[in-house]
């Protein structure tokens, strides 16, 4: 496995979910409502109306910073930064036991829990993976490497992105 091939299958992983969580944001006046409500919800120092407009660009910003090779560290610092602040707000809730609907990638009528703090620290380790990662290499992927990983990197967006139906599945189960 070669290093270029684990930061682009980490630029897939960080990319994609960030993608997806500002498009379900964003879609529709009534998502957007919806999130800057649970942002407010969760964030109670902040002003909603002032911070979720600020997640969505850095959402955004992220997307793109991934994407460019020149900018991917940038990138990988921002989602970094930004899901331990939302990690740290779930967390917040948890421990007070608000019951807080997670909007994370749009719609949801599941609240914020402990697998949405789960969800939360493994993402900023496949950023901080590619931040480092991106400092070091140069080389291009061998295309085997490549296909594999990032292959990986969309099974494990496809579970993060898919985080509520997953815990439900194990919750069902047992």
């Amino acid at each position: 496995m070669t290093v270029s091939a684990i930061v682009a299958g980490c630029q897939v992983f960080i990319g994609v979910v960030f993608l997806i969580s500002f498009i379900g944001k964003v879609r529709t006046r009534e998502r957007y409502a919806d999130f800057v409500k649970a942002a407010g919800e969760l964030a109670a120092g902040l002003p909603a109306k002032a911070s979720a407009p600020m997640v969505v660009a850095a959402e955004a910003a992220i997307v793109i910073l991934v994407a460019i090779p020149a900018t991917a560290v940038a990138g990988f610092v921002l989602a970094s930064a930004l899901l331990l602040a939302f990690t740290a707000s779930i967390l917040v809730a948890v421990r007070r036991r608000r019951r807080v609907l997670c909007q994370c990638f749009g719609t949801s009528s599941v609240p914020v829990g402990p697998v949405h703090v789960l969800r939360n620290l493994v993402l900023p380790a496949g950023a901080a993976t590619g931040a480092v990662l991106s400092t070091s290499s140069s080389a291009s992927p061998n295309p085997t490497a490549l296909v594999t990983v990032v292959l990986c990197a969309a099974v494990l967006t496809w579970i993060t992105l898919r985080t509520d139906d997953t815990a439900e599945l194990f919750r069902s189960t047992t």
